[in-house]
């Protein structure tokens, strides 16, 4: 399980000494904790929580979203009659989600006669009794954290560009705002390099009507 005290290790070993230099210069904790909400929203986006649900039928064929719908969910697949070998899925344009007054609805063409698997997307989770993320997978714990410091690198450069000073360094005579742009630009290229398969291997995993042409 990806924890929150590992994320703060890893956004650490990713700014080095930068990130005690982030603290005291905002005297608090608040752009690391940003930064790193900001990355798990970043990395829900890119690669979220695929989950997949065994449905009863119900008559009415009018179906409540899953609890753990939320937004930029989306359908993947829906499996009927379930089992087949290959797999038989319901086209994507023959169900779709509304809302009503009660909430959030989906409904098919025709309704199953039997019990559906549905699999959707859904965002990752603090666990708030384990202070961590269960769905995130552990090899993508340095990912996460080296995301959420290039996030509190663009906030730092961010805080630069707005000051009167132009706090050049008389060194490499380049601004304090390039410099923290320079080390998030440096961590985002390499995230993005890390990310680029596995985001690859998720479009696999939730496309499945690619590989199999049994749609209903």
């Amino acid at each position: 399980m990806v924890t929150l005290a590992n994320l703060n290790l890893q956004y650490n070993l990713a700014l080095q000494d930068k990130a005690g230099l982030v603290e005291q210069i905002t005297a608090s904790t608040d752009v690391r904790d940003k930064s790193i909400l900001s990355a798990i929203a970043e990395y829900n986006r890119r690669i979220p929580n695929l989950q997949t649900d065994l449905v009863t039928t119900i008559t009415t064929g009018t179906y409540p979203a899953p609890s753990s719908w939320a937004a930029g969910s989306r359908f993947v697949a829906l499996e009927y009659p379930i089992d087949n070998s290959p797999p038989t899925y319901y086209s994507p344009k023959c169900f779709r989600l509304y809302r009503k007054e009660t909430g959030l609805f989906y409904k098919m063409d025709s309704n199953p006669s039997g019990s559906f698997r549905l699999t959707y997307t859904a965002p990752h989770v603090l666990n708030g009794m384990l202070d961590g993320y269960d769905t995130i997978p552990s090899s993508h714990e340095g990912v996460v954290g080296r995301l959420a410091a290039a996030y509190a690198a663009l906030a730092m450069a961010a805080y630069y560009a707005q000051t009167v000073a132009s706090n050049i360094d008389s060194v490499n005579y380049r601004t304090k705002e390039q410099e923290w742009r320079g080390v998030a630009d440096a961590l985002m290229k390499k995230i993005n390099d890390e990310l680029i398969r596995d985001e690859v291997d998720f479009q696999k995993q939730s496309e499945p009507c690619y590989y199999f042409k049994g749609w209903a």
